[in-house]
């Protein structure tokens, strides 16, 4: 070969390279480049990456700061570790484009001496999802970073730069797309971002920090060191060994961590972990978060004072709520028969106790149960279908004995000895419990904040709490009964009160409907006949005491025995394989609630709406009517690209019940609107307008 055909051959060879770049270069002129330049900032070198050099308005892309470090030299993840310092991330972007939170790859420990710090080396990419609003006109879309990150090897170097690119903004042709993407880059980099759990919780003490999941996880025989790192800094020694541990319950093992500080908020961190798979060690990290707060969200906030102020409020509204409001009208009624003042004033007293006695015992019952391990909230009586079917019992025995069909009491009353004053303190006592038992599908404004912050204190401060929860909701009978000048202020007796108390027999047959209606949707139709042949015994017993009067007693030992016998055969229906999609309401249909679902949404750029909710719920179906699904709202949802979530709390679920603490609640409703420029959700109010919602959403 001479020498003119080897130059040739190496013209034709250079020509390919030199034409695609002159290609790259005039594609990025235009605007279609998903890189920055490299820019030096003294140790590292860093540039903009974005996962493509256009965008369409509406859409969303990824868009992350690459930082490259020299041989030896390292930069910190969000907790730094026992010192150093986050990288901080100033973007500038137009109106109408926003930035989702820090996606944060899996850091590694980085031990100085005796100093233990958490970061990365050689390389790191911090990545964000872009949201692009579906009103933004302009033809480019500029974004400038000014960032600042602190480099260290034997010293530590805090080094910061400006970086800038610009975006396309419009559909390219798929030559130019092709030319100008990185998704590749994104899919690899997704693979470092630690995923939810899923299983597995985090308690606090006062002392220790208590990592619990399930064995089959923590695979003891295959896993050589396992490290939890807090995403808040100073909460615990890093430097100390971290292993698994047997716990009380068989299938649990658990990380205890003394505690350097209590936090101030809810715990969250990351498990890292090396495991034996296939004769290789694998390293890999899970997020993991608590299952209760320690003293923050709502109910961080407040104090003890605070949180008795308003479990009173709320106690006292949840008079006017509509499950709690027909039986404290059967109390004013017997308030207004004719009885002496004394008697009046004991039937106050006792009603006060029957309220008071009932929220301690639901206390003392949740404190039981969540020692021994269960997950409860407020309303967790009613996740049990054998009791839902006990009060729609109970609910239609009240509204026969309003009707006249039957009379209850009479032994009360005899134990009493003073028949007179005996009927009034058993009457009173008895309603208050009643008030009690229906109320529990109620959450009342300021109910939730105080009892998440009960839940979380010493049992002392939760009896407390829940004892002002019970005066609050009893004042207005007490104060009628012990103030008799009140009393002016209602009708004189007369036949009236008769026809009232007839009428308020129908609010008591709708409460026994709705909750049968709560019935069919957690144990089915079977349940539904249980619970049919258990009242039609009722009702026969019911009717053979008003022929053999002196058979009462025996009549309701009867009763109480059928009853022991069919309730508990009503149990909740097995999950099918469909539930995963939840209908609300008649236009509004939600995924089920997952803290995966969640993340996968705002990964995506999406903005997620959460409802807490159950079929028990009254205030949830309020809402659902006049907030949630009414056009406005709907329309809402479609226009802005919402993901609409349902936690359903109807029957048992500890996921559920371990979100609502996480936000300082124990019951529902609660609704949770996230949004991927925001850092933590925006917690809405228990009572909800559309508006309340739009602004939320929109921000």
């Amino acid at each position: 070969m001479n020498i003119a055909q080897g130059t040739a051959r190496l013209g034709r060879a250079l020509l390919f390279p030199l034409l695609l770049s002159l290609l790259i270069g005039t594609f990025s002129g235009l605007g279609l480049a998903s890189t920055s330049n490299w820019i030096n900032t003294g140790q590292a070198n860093a540039r903009i990456v974005a996962s493509s050099g256009s965008v369409m308005p509406g859409d969303s892309l990824w868009i992350a700061v690459e930082i490259d470090l020299p041989e030896g030299w390292h930069t910190y993840w969000r907790n730094p570790g026992d010192s150093g310092a986050p990288p901080t991330l100033d973007y500038h972007l137009p109106t109408g484009v926003t930035l989702g939170p820090i996606r944060w790859s899996k850091p590694e420990l980085i031990p100085f001496g005796p100093l233990t710090n958490i970061g990365y080396k050689n390389s790191v990419v911090f990545a964000q999802r872009m949201m692009v609003s579906d009103q933004f006109e302009e033809d480019t879309l500029p974004i400038t970073l000014k960032g600042r990150w602190l480099v260290c090897a034997d010293v530590c170097i805090p080094e910061s730069g400006e970086l800038a690119l610009t975006l396309s903004v419009g559909m390219p042709s798929e030559s130019d797309q092709l030319l100008a993407s990185n998704e590749a880059f994104f899919e690899s980099l997704a693979s470092t971002w630690p995923s939810p759990l899923g299983v597995g919780d985090l308690a606090i003490s006062d002392q220790e920090m208590i990592v619990r999941v399930p064995k089959e996880f923590a695979a003891l025989d295959r896993q050589a060191t396992v490290t939890f790192l807090p995403f808040e800094p100073d909460l615990i020694d890093l430097g100390a060994s971290q292993a698994w541990i047997a716990s009380k319950a068989p299938e649990i093992a658990e990380l205890r961590l003394p505690l350097l500080e209590k936090p101030t908020m809810d715990v969250a961190g990351l498990l890292l972990f090396e495991e034996e798979v296939g004769g290789q060690w694998l390293s890999g990290a899970v997020e993991i978060r608590s299952d209760q707060p320690a003293t923050g969200g709502v109910s961080g906030q407040l104090s003890l004072l605070s949180a008795i102020f308003f479990a009173a409020l709320g106690g006292l509204i949840l008079n006017l709520m509509p499950c709690v409001f027909p039986v404290l009208s059967i109390k004013v009624l017997n308030l207004i028969e004719p009885t002496s003042a004394l008697s009046r004033s004991r039937s106050g007293w006792f009603y006060g106790l029957g309220v008071l006695v009932s929220f301690l015992a639901l206390a003392a019952i949740l404190i039981g149960l969540r020692a021994l391990g269960e997950s409860l909230g407020w309303g967790f009586q009613l996740q049990w279908p054998w009791l839902v079917g006990l009060l729609a019992l109970l609910f239609v025995m009240v509204g026969l004995n309003l009707s006249g069909y039957f009379e209850i009491g009479l032994g009360l009353q005899t134990m009493a000895g003073d028949v007179g004053k005996g009927r009034l303190d058993a009457e009173g006592f008895g309603t208050g419990v009643l008030a009690v038992v229906v109320a529990a599908p109620c959450t009342a404004p300021f109910m939730g904040a105080a009892l998440g912050y009960a839940v979380t204190q010493p049992i002392g401060v939760m009896l407390l709490v829940f004892g002002a929860l019970g005066a609050g909701m009893a004042a207005p009978v007490v104060a009628l009964t012990q103030m008799p000048s009140l009393l002016r202020y209602l009708p004189s007796p007369g036949p009236w009160m008769v026809k009232l108390k007839e009428f308020l027999a129908f609010p008591m047959y709708g409460s026994a409907l709705w909750l049968i209606w709560v019935l069919v949707s957690q144990a089915g139709s079977e349940g539904l006949l249980i619970w049919g042949v258990a009242l039609l015994l009722i009702l026969l017993l019911i009717w053979l005491g008003k022929q053999w009067r002196s058979a009462r007693g025996l009549l309701w030992i009867v009763a109480a025995v059928v009853l022991a016998l069919l309730l508990p055969r009503l149990s909740p229906l097995p999950p099918t394989a469909n539930s995963t999609r939840i209908d609300v309401a008649d236009d509004a249909e939600g995924i089920a609630y997952s803290e995966e679902a969640i993340a996968e949404a705002l990964a995506d750029g999406s903005i997620v709406f959460v409802d807490f909710t159950a079929d028990w719920c009254i205030t949830c179906k309020v809402n659902e009517r006049i907030a949630i699904d009414v056009v406005s709202t709907q329309t809402l949802f479609e226009r802005e690209g919402v993901v609409f979530m349902v936690a359903d709390w109807t029957l048992e679920d500890e996921a559920i019940t371990k979100a609502l603490a996480r936000f300082g609640r124990v019951g529902v409703p609660l609704y949770l609107v996230y949004r991927p420029d925001l850092s933590e959700p925006v917690v809405l109010p228990q009572l909800l307008t559309p508006e309340i919602i739009r602004d939320a959403v929109t921000g």
